[in-house]
């Protein structure tokens, strides 16, 4: 029998297909008539097993490609200034038709190469979550922003059948409580992968369901193979900015604008 969480995903899958064919998150969003970032449903269901980060239990992984060492120091001035201890830099993946070769396969020749990167510098973080001395890990693309009201050390209890647990609610469409005992809910569509907090199990079960490779963006990925949670609150916010947009990498690497400069 289809869950609800699968029936979802089901529904969800020609919206991203549409995405594949180059409609823009905002627009399939106004195509599904979602409701507004923000809105969530109360849940009364039974609380699941929570465990609650202790701060010296938390560590930090930030994606960086070789090309933008500005943006590397511009997050360890930041994390200065959070009074956040050291990072550890995990190097980005700029993936190319002549490059590789790849931990896992590009499923699809619609999946754009600087997504398919993203994508697995993704994976090559939940690697180094899986293997590190942390239980914990927040991780956080370079280009995100640390807001000065949250607190990342100090974290609500997380339910362990969690497999990441994002940072940015207000790119969430639909979200859920899961019970009294925490702050942190259900998600079931959205987008962004700007920073999130995995644990070792969830970074483990993203390996695992990641093997066969990638079919979509990394923030269409994770709807469909894995338990997604979000913070009520925003940990990190990212410059908003029309598609395609001048000021990404992303865009940049696959060619969306004529004669645009590599953007810092």
């Amino acid at each position: 029998m289809v869950g609800q969480r699968g029936l979802r995903n089901m529904v969800l899958a020609a919206p991203w297909a549409l995405l594949m064919l180059g409609m823009t998150v905002l627009e399939v969003q106004g195509a599904l008539q979602a409701p507004a970032a923000g809105h969530w449903r109360r849940s009364s269901r039974a609380c699941p097993r929570l465990e609650k980060p202790q701060a010296e239990d938390v560590g930090f992984l930030v994606i960086n490609l070789d090309r933008s060492p500005q943006r590397l120091a511009r997050m360890r001035q930041s994390f200065k200034e959070h009074n956040l201890p050291p990072f550890e830099r995990v190097r980005g993946v700029e993936a190319s038709p002549d490059g590789g070769p790849y931990d896992v396969p590009r499923l699809v020749r619609g999946l754009k190469w600087a997504d398919y990167g993203t994508s697995l510098a993704h994976l090559r973080a939940w690697k180094a979550a899986a293997r590190s001395n942390y239980p914990w890990n927040i991780i956080i693309e370079d280009d995100a922003t640390l807001l000065p009201n949250a607190s990342y050390l100090e974290l609500p209890p997380i339910p362990v059948d969690c497999d990441l647990i994002l940072f940015r609610p207000s790119t969430i469409f639909e979200r859920e409580d899961i019970c009294e005992e925490t702050p942190v809910q259900d998600a079931y569509w959205g987008y962004g992968m700007v920073a999130y907090l995995v644990s070792r199990e969830g970074a483990q079960r993203m390996i695992q369901k990641a093997s066969r490779g990638f079919g979509g963006p990394i923030d269409g990925h994770i709807w469909y193979h894995n338990h997604v949670c979000t913070m009520r609150q925003d940990y990190i916010s990212h410059y908003e900015c029309t598609a395609p947009c001048k000021d990404s990498i992303r865009t940049w690497l696959n060619g969306e604008l004529a004669d645009m400069p590599a953007p810092d």
